[in-house]
């Protein structure tokens, strides 16, 4: 007994690939570089089985590690880590960022036949009448990590989130095109505070539920907005410095700080950094070209700011990551070719700093993510080049970090939005069912974290048993 495979090439002759005491059932590729064969191998001896799934590029093909004793009868997916097989007894497969996985889904009788609509709309058939769905459980794969569900506490259409900031997962705020949402006991969502004025809120930052500032614009004025909440109203502050703030952090109710983008000229932006003593708030003098996109620190002289600066040539951007000592803001590094959207740490020696660059830009057919991290001494750059651009970070810990990601599914043809959890340097992938960007997190060590879309949407992760 051998499987054989009949292998065809446009202007060559064909090619045979087999394999002893084999039996291939199908099939399968995802494009012409990632093809995949299964079925199931025997030794000889009675009844003695193994599932089989080879890849390859249809020239060339190995075999993956799969643990199963089970004739595999199909296999699909939309994403090379993103796979599910099916057999005999029950057998159900899964693959993920490491590999292939069992999963038990409480029958014995054969499945035959399975597919999808999308990654998290799978459907398998087989013996008996049995039919199952896989439906949206974010675990694409046994990591040793908890299994993470995905609630959308809100959606609404028609209006942007920018920033989120809690005093614990019970008590959030959440600024919007359209005004102030306040989160309760971690799924409540209602608006505190409706905006009349036009213009944007876009970072957020809060010494305690009494004291919290979202920074922005004032469209009509073309000067930057804060508004401070004391938990059950908000305002607007006295501010007159023209441009645009897109994030805030601060250390007390009197020394607070805010980034953005000023005007330089005709068409042209300067780097904006703003101060709030308590009494007023003032302009920093950064003194570089560009904007700054997020701010983070862990006491008045140990402030970071990461950039998107764009310079005159459409298609080159680049990052920059600033630092603050409590007198001037210095350049740390400025030979980035990813534009930095995300800082955020745990403390002084653990800081992260993440961001994307446009796949069109650089001649790529995907966008590049980049993180960064500082241990203390020096930062790091690590460009990861697996299909994701990042937006957003934040550090819980040393050992456990969450970032926004994009990643464009060629299969589907559109962009997905994830969230990365990486602990130990091991990373696993949180999905839920949305398409526009993840805008900012909020998280605590124990497993919970909150996100924003930009378009309008309110998510929660949270282990199986939150």
């Amino acid at each position: 007994m051998q499987g054989q495979v009949e292998m065809y090439t446009a202007g060559s002759t064909a090619s045979t690939l087999t394999m002893q005491h084999a039996v291939f059932k199908g099939i399968y590729g995802l494009n012409d570089e990632e093809i995949y064969i299964w079925g199931g191998s025997s030794n000889n001896a009675p009844g003695a089985t193994k599932a089989i799934i080879l890849t390859g590029n249809g020239h060339d093909f190995e075999p993956m590690d799969v643990d199963s004793e089970a004739v595999i009868n199909d296999l699909w997916g939309n994403h090379p880590d993103n796979l599910f097989a099916v057999g005999e007894h029950g057998l159900v497969l899964q693959k993920g960022h490491k590999g292939w996985r069992s999963v038990d889904v409480g029958i014995s009788s054969n499945l035959n036949s399975i597919g999808g609509v999308s990654g998290k709309e799978v459907f398998a058939v087989g013996n008996g009448g049995t039919i199952l769905r896989y439906g949206c459980d974010p675990s694409e794969e046994d990591t040793g990590m908890d299994t993470y569900d995905c609630q959308i506490l809100l959606t609404e259409s028609g209006i942007e989130f920018y920033g989120i900031w809690g005093a614990s997962p019970s008590d959030l705020f959440i600024f919007s095109t359209v005004g102030v949402w306040r989160v309760t006991d971690e799924v409540n969502v209602d608006l505190i505070w409706p905006k009349t004025e036009p213009g944007s809120q876009n970072g957020i930052w809060g010494e305690s539920i009494a004291n919290v500032f979202s920074v922005g614009h004032d469209s009509d004025a073309g000067i930057v907005r804060v508004v401070r909440c004391n938990g059950n109203d908000c305002a607007k502050m006295e501010v007159d410095i023209p441009g645009v703030l897109w994030d805030v952090h601060g250390f007390s109710a009197t020394d607070v700080y805010a980034v953005g983008y000023g005007p330089k000229g005709p068409g042209e932006r300067q780097a904006l950094a703003v101060h709030w003593d308590g009494y007023t708030w003032q302009d920093m003098h950064v003194g570089i070209d560009g904007w700054l996109k997020a701010i983070w620190g862990t006491s008045p002289n140990n402030i970071y700011a990461v950039s998107w600066t764009h310079e005159d040539k459409a298609e080159e951007a680049f990052g920059r990551l600033l630092h603050f000592d409590g007198n001037n803001w210095t350049i740390v590094a400025d030979d980035y070719d990813t534009g930095l959207l995300g800082i955020h740490g745990s403390s002084s020696d653990n800081i992260y700093a993440v961001g994307r660059r446009d796949a069109a830009r650089f001649n790529n057919d995907f966008p590049f993510g980049a993180v960064m991290h500082f241990n203390g001494i020096a930062w790091t750059n690590t460009t990861l080049q697996d299909e994701r651009g990042f937006d957003g970070v934040w550090a819980v810990s040393e050992s456990e970090v969450y970032i926004g990601a994009s990643r464009w599914n060629t299969i589907d043809q559109r962009m997905e939005k994830e969230v990365l959890k990486i602990v130990n340097g091991e990373w696993d992938v949180l999905t839920c069912d949305v398409q526009d960007p993840i805008e900012a997190l909020w998280g605590q060590e124990d497993d919970l974290l909150f996100a924003i879309t930009r378009e309008g949407s309110v998510l929660k992760y949270a282990t199986s048993s939150q």
